[in-house]
């Protein structure tokens, strides 16, 4: 019945980060009381907190929603469309991805194949900035020392994004060591992703973004940098779609 993970996220990272950070856990109680409050009239409502911490919020929204709505398939997908958590910190993330399936307990049983838990690292207050003031241009993002510019048609389906920058992560580490050329790379895209090809994706300037992740990973700075853009764009997609918004700030 409340966050039985907080006090372990606690210990693992340093006060003085924590403290950088702006993070300050709301008591189980306070967050549950306000929980309550926004459900009462409105036990569909659909729920974000933009800095969710260890999941608190997120972990009594789930419970809250299965008392009022019942452990149904439907009420699994709806929740997993309506509770949504966003967070800087990548153990926070793994910590409230761990609370919200604790959370879902014995309904993850109604599920029908693979589900994701609906919980990014993202910065929701530095939202990525189209490099133009144009309603198709790209936007512009910075991972490590890389400039990167996310094409506005891959942000129309989070699926087809994220099923994008995996093909240009994957074809980066096929290709450490070598320079690869824009046709190498459709032809790739044909014989493993050709869904990409018929959704009519921008192929050069995925290659571009593939070439990106390929000097970081020439340069030892590792993989990660996928996940990263992965998430980085997530807040653009959750824009507008919600009833509710809470969190800790500003309770």
């Amino acid at each position: 019945s409340e966050d039985v993970l907080k006090s372990l996220y606690q210990e693992l990272v340093d006060p003085e980060t924590r403290h950088d950070l702006g993070e300050y856990y709301t008591p189980d109680w306070l967050a549950h009381r306000m929980i309550r409050g926004l459900l009462e009239d409105n036990p569909r409502g659909k729920l974000l907190d933009p800095s969710c911490g260890s999941g608190t919020f997120l972990y009594l929204a789930v419970g809250e929603k299965r008392e009022r709505l019942g452990d149904t398939r439907e009420t699994l997908e709806h929740i997993l469309d309506s509770v949504v958590g966003v967070d800087i910190h990548p153990l926070a993330v793994t910590v409230a991805k761990t609370n919200y399936i604790l959370a879902l307990g014995d309904l993850l049983g109604k599920q029908r194949g693979k589900i994701s838990i609906p919980i990014y690292l993202a910065d929701t207050i530095r939202l990525p900035e189209r490099w133009a003031e144009t309603p198709m241009a790209d936007y512009e993002v910075q991972i490590d020392d890389q400039t990167i510019y996310l094409p506005q048609a891959l942000l129309e389906s989070p699926e087809l994004y994220d099923q994008a920058i995996e093909a240009a992560k994957e074809f980066a580490v096929q290709s450490v060591d070598r320079q690869p050329a824009g046709e190498q790379f459709a032809n790739y895209l044909r014989v493993q992703h050709p869904d990409l090809l018929e959704a009519d994706v921008p192929v050069q300037k995925l290659f571009v973004i593939s070439k990106a992740l390929g000097n970081l990973i020439e340069s030892k700075r590792d993989t990660i940098w996928a996940f990263v853009l992965k998430n980085i764009y997530k807040p653009l997609f959750l824009k507008g779609n919600f009833d509710f918004v809470v969190g800790n700030p500003p309770w």
